[in-house]
């Protein structure tokens, strides 16, 4: 069969040569970088707001905060001490946060990782990896309001990560206490032959009242990076990878209530359902951590919000599914370091997975009908994490099942099809650190493939469709100055109705119809 290439189009990533901060500012290397010491645990201690226990008093505090707002590089107005203790299960940190006027501490209870509310905060950021990039940050209100989020790329921040974790806090006549428990099994680190040798820590406390933000590790708002100017964290020679095994089984059933047509041979007013699935989550030596599900349910997901689209384009909305928030930033590909990158490109969209099915029963004489919401996900599992040597791999697979729709005809006749067929996803990163992070080569291949058996589903689907790419990001100058660029290319192949369909739609950025033949079957861009 011919073949026919369209024409291709460059839509790699320019080159972009981009001035983080004046070369005359004081470089980040040349402030000083504190250092802290943990604390092995040798007796219980329980999370309740108050740091009574014997080994809060060995720790070693760290103090001496700075504010990064409103006078940089001033003296905190009020004294902070906060504490590290571990053992092989978990981190312990332990933060007393004194204050003169204790009767002004802004305490306003909000839901968790609920952001826009008055309040004073404490918020720990650990960079298990050591790599000065990636950080897991933890906060804390006087309430007990928890927030979390995970750092990446030094200065990008993903607030929609969560982990387990434990928290108390007391106020007293004097200011008040955080104490926090974080499982190691949330945290990604790896042991090398000398073991644990440092992390990257930093604390920051929010005092809402004079709207000050303070640092233990120093950061003027003149400076590249976030991670990068963190301190270090030693004493860490005890610690060893916990065994992160965790089997989350679960049944669920549905009951759906609402008013219908009697006639409607599918209208059930009291519909039934239920399903059985598992969640698997096990750390692998070198850093990397395994992530399966099998028939996964979704139901605790935060429902997306209703919206009223009226243009030509497609909407996004943003990933809250645990299974695919996993090493999310691992996956990341195509996004050039500018000040302003509003629309980055997005070579890896997660929803795709599990959508609603995209075939209508319009034309087919039906009189009522029954269709799936979603395209159920019949198994899926990641590999993702970063090794000592600074290589990120993350590999995804999903599979979701072939989904069909009922629907009765006037005469009472009953039939089924096909609205969405059987999909198999793969996705592969693999992302090099040089230069202690400064320097960032990678490369990523995606692919799709649906099975299109039933021949009137291939003018309604493409059969296939591949990208592949390399990025890279290069900084100098003490992260000063950085050069980053990517170059990708695509392919997809299917019917010739479905390939015609493709480069005329909306939502593809092909600019223009490109000129192919009636028996094209591919279509290629670069």
């Amino acid at each position: 069969m011919l073949m026919d290439i369209a024409r291709r189009v460059l839509s790699a990533g320019a080159l972009l040569l981009v001035p983080v901060v004046s070369v005359e500012a004081q470089q980040p290397d040349s402030l000083p970088r504190p250092t802290m010491r943990a604390h092995f645990r040798t007796g219980e201690i329980r999370i309740d707001g108050r740091l009574d226990e014997a080994d809060w008093s060995r720790a070693e505090p760290a103090s001496d905060f700075t504010q990064s707002r409103p006078n940089p590089g001033a003296t905190a107005t009020q004294s902070t001490e906060a504490r590290v203790v571990y053992d092989r299960d978990a981190l312990y940190i332990g933060v007393r946060l004194n204050d003169t006027r204790p009767d002004s501490i802004a305490r306003q209870m909000a839901r968790r990782d609920f952001t826009d509310i008055y309040s004073d905060w404490i918020r720990i950021g650990i960079d298990s990896y050591f790599d000065r990039r990636t950080s897991f940050i933890f906060a804390v209100s006087p309430r007990g309001v928890q927030r979390d989020e995970f750092r990446y790329n030094d200065s990008e921040n993903d607030e929609l990560w969560d982990a387990v974790w434990a928290s108390a806090t007391s106020v007293d006549s004097a200011g008040w206490t955080a104490e926090v428990r974080i499982p190691l099994s949330q945290l990604r680190f790896s042991v090398g032959d000398r073991g644990v040798t440092k992390w990257g820590i930093q604390f920051g406390r929010v005092l809402a009242r004079r709207q000050e933000t303070s640092l233990w590790s120093p950061m003027p708002p003149q400076q590249p990076g976030v991670v990068s100017r963190y301190g270090d964290l030693v004493g860490l020679d005890s610690l060893t990878p916990p065994k992160r095994l965790e089997v989350l089984p679960y049944v669920s059933s549905q009951v759906s209530r609402e008013p219908g047509d009697a006639a409607n041979p599918y209208y059930d007013k009291s519909a039934t359902s239920a399903r059985i699935g598992a969640d698997v989550r096990y750390g692998l030596p070198a850093g990397l951590t395994l992530t399966a599900t099998v028939s996964p349910d979704f139901g605790q997901v935060e429902v997306d919000p209703a919206v009223v689209n009226l243009s030509a384009f497609e909407v996004f909305f943003p990933e809250r599914r645990p299974f695919f928030l996993e090493g999310v930033d691992i996956f990341r590909f195509g996004k050039s370091v500018t000040f302003n990158d509003n629309n980055p490109s997005n070579f890896f969209y997660t929803r795709r997975i599990g959508r609603a099915p995209r075939r209508t029963l319009d034309g087919l004489g039906a009189a009522y009908s029954d269709v799936p919401v979603q395209s159920d996900i019949i198994a899926a599992a990641k590999v993702s994490g970063k090794t000592n040597g600074g290589l990120s791999l993350g590999v995804l697979g999903a599979v979701t099942r072939e989904e069909r729709g009922r629907y009765a005809l006037p005469d009472g006749t009953r039939r089924s099809a096909i609205v969405e067929p059987r999909t198999e996803f793969l996705v592969n990163r693999l992302r090099q650190d040089f230069r202690q992070g400064n320097t960032v080569v990678g490369g990523v291949v995606t692919g799709v493939r649906r099975e299109l058996e039933d021949p009137a589903l291939a003018p309604l689907f493409v059969r296939d469709a591949v990208v592949s790419g390399a990025d890279f990001e290069h900084r100098w100058g003490n992260r000063t100055w950085a050069l980053s660029g990517f170059l990708a290319g695509s392919r997809v192949s299917g019917d010739a109705r479905a390939m015609t369909g493709l480069q005329r739609s909306a939502i593809r950025a092909y600019q223009r119809p490109m000129p192919a033949a009636s028996s094209s079957t591919a279509r290629a861009r670069r």
